[in-house]
């Protein structure tokens, strides 16, 4: 059972408490039953009529099922709990040089306190080894000032565009000290090896976890058939996190062995199970409920609308668009936080290096027992002319033409190139870098000839 007492906490009376572990064991129970639908370039879907979303346009589809309503609807998961489980996971704790066990841990994720000089104000992770990597950080405590005021705006319904300027400025102080950070000191000390390939999500909060995974899982099968070969590593920065979403994001990094980064402006211990709030981020201190029910209320709904909020999806480079280092972004919520990320990066006086992903994710449902995302920009049109992404394996031969004498090209070594077709005549059609310029070059498909 959860370790702590709800009447002795004044917990919101409609949740009920959980545990890292009861989580787990329905995740591990449920999760055959999640199924994912990729359609090929060219072909859309419509979600259906009747479901929440109803005519959103889409190229991939994961099918949640109540897999993830089922243990996480209408719960909180406590500071306590969330620490406790972690310790038996083999995590460690710290803040700054301070060692913290998992009580002193739990004190600070549900205490005022704040980041100081950019610095989380607590840290837990777990090297490689036995277990995968995973580090999560916390830049605020969950009833700090920042906290506070996001939760008294974002409780006051529609908001003036004065109000959503201060909202904005308040989700600006939570993700500041980390939204335009690398990852390459963290890759050192969960101890990656050289090489890895980093995929950030970046987006206004983790609740369920809902969207984060999906589109992990469709990535994954996305390198799969581009043949990626990089250890990969995935870093999500967020606002606001919930314990409960981030359990689910430890699953999914363990079940696929992918080192986890997660970095969040501050916590959130309660979701929402009802039909007006499922899923909803949840209040569950006094102090703070005194403020609203909701942590944030809708993100969407309350920040200042940018440029980048309307943008299609696409894949754009910045820098030296290096394919080892993709940020992906979720159109609506995820434009003002790509905005605030250029900020900081004005600030740092620096610039984005490597590809930029803008995706459009939505949340579709049929009722509690039928959550789903569908997703849309999977295909996205390269803005820039070259964007390698597909991996030519050791030893291939590809050919000059299509004729079966035409000269070829032996690659004594791996090299990634652009995909321009996926099935031409029988041959892939790739763009290829050779001695500085670009070619076009054919594989043979198997069995098409």
């Amino acid at each position: 059972m959860p370790l702590d007492s709800r009447a002795e906490r004044g917990a919101e009376p409609d949740l009920r408490p959980t545990a890292g572990y009861e989580i787990e064991a329905s995740l591990l129970r449920k999760w055959p039953n999640v199924s994912m639908d990729i359609l090929p370039f060219g072909q859309k879907g419509v979600v259906a009529d009747g479901w929440h979303g109803a005519g959103f346009i889409y190229d991939a589809r994961v099918d949640f099922g109540d897999v993830l309503t089922a243990p996480l609807a209408g719960t909180e998961l406590s500071a306590p709990n969330f620490t406790k489980w972690l310790e038996s996971k083999g995590f460690l704790f710290e803040q700054g040089a301070h060692w913290l066990n998992a009580q002193e841990a739990a004190t600070l994720l549900a205490s005022r306190e704040q980041s100081v000089n950019g610095e989380p104000i607590f840290r837990a992770w777990r090297r490689a080894g036995s277990k995968t990597p995973i580090q999560i950080e916390f830049f605020n405590g969950s009833r700090s000032a920042v906290m506070q005021r996001l939760t008294y705006l974002g409780n006051k319904g529609p908001l003036s565009d004065e109000e959503k300027a201060a909202y904005s400025k308040n989700v600006a102080n939570l993700t500041f000290p980390f939204i335009s950070k690398g990852t390459t000191k963290v890759g050192e000390h969960l101890g990656l090896p050289q090489g890895y390939r980093r995929n950030a999500c970046k987006d206004d909060c983790l609740a369920l976890d809902t969207t984060f995974a999906a589109y992990k899982m469709i990535s994954l099968h996305r390198d799969m058939i581009e043949k990626r070969q990089e250890p990969l590593f995935w870093a999500d920065d967020v606002a606001i996190a919930t314990t409960q979403g981030i359990a689910v994001a430890i699953f999914v990094a363990e079940k696929y062995n992918v080192p986890q980064l997660i970095r969040a402006g501050g916590p959130s211990f309660g979701i929402g199970g009802t039909k007006e709030d499922l899923g909803y981020m949840r209040n569950t201190q006094p102090e703070m409920t005194r403020y609203g029910k909701y942590t944030s209320g809708d993100f969407g709904d309350n920040m200042l609308r940018t440029a980048q909020s309307d943008w299609n999806p696409a894949l754009i480079h910045y820098g030296h668009g290096s394919p080892l280092r993709e940020t992906t972004f979720f159109l609506r919520g995820g434009g003002p936080i790509m905005d605030l990320m250029f900020r900081s990066l004005e600030e740092r006086n620096k610039r984005h290096q490597g590809i930029i992903s803008l995706v459009q994710a939505k949340r579709i449902d049929h009722g509690p027992k039928y959550w789903s995302v569908a997703v849309n920009g999977i295909h996205a049109q390269h803005e820039d002319a070259y964007n390698p992404r597909y991996y030519i394996e050791k030893g291939a031969i590809l050919l000059y033409g299509k004729q079966t004498d035409s000269n070829f090209r032996l690659f004594e070594q791996g090299q990634l190139c652009r995909e321009v077709s996926q099935n031409q005549d029988g041959f892939r059609v790739l763009e290829v870098e050779i001695g500085g310029r670009l070619q076009i070059l054919y594989e043979p498909l198997a069995g098409a000839h």
